[in-house]
């Protein structure tokens, strides 16, 4: 069969702005290898016409996976770190190495081999807090309250 698709004007449609309701659905986030992000606009109809908006490298090393909350991107690294993007702004609001945080708060032991990090959930609670709970190559799990506004 043949499918006809809409037309996709980006200059009459734009890709969506922090005011847009819909902002934080129509994107599609990507880490790679060399520990960068990139945010792409996904076509509000049917094709492939996907676009860069931005690019940061947040990392120094490979980006394991990528996690949200309704207000926040979650980005886990090799290099320890979790870093914290605003949705709407798209901006980094904080870094976190994770191991320095547990020695911290007595709960981790200085490490003598980095923990790369490698897999998270979120578990959001408006009401309470929620918590992020995170995976490492050593197979530790660290979990941390990420209150309500995260």
């Amino acid at each position: 069969p043949n499918y006809s698709y809409p037309a996709y004007d980006y200059e009459t449609l734009g890709p969506g702005e922090p005011g847009d309701p819909n902002y934080a659905n129509m994107r599609l986030y990507v880490g790679d290898s060399t520990g960068q992000l990139t945010i792409w606009t996904v076509p509000e109809f049917f094709g492939i016409d996907y676009r860069p908006v931005k690019t940061n490298k947040l990392h120094t090393g490979t980006i394991n996976q990528i996690v949200n909350t309704s207000r926040h991107l979650i980005t886990l690294g090799n290099d320890g770190l979790l870093c914290f993007i605003d949705l709407k702004s798209l901006i980094v609001v904080r870094k976190m190495d994770v191991l320095k945080e547990a020695v911290a708060n007595g709960v981790g032991i200085a490490a003598r081999v980095n923990r790369k990090l490698k897999s998270a959930v979120v578990r959001e609670d408006k009401e309470r807090g929620g918590e992020l709970l995170i995976g490492t190559s050593l197979g530790d799990v660290f979990i941390i309250h990420i209150g309500t506004t995260v």
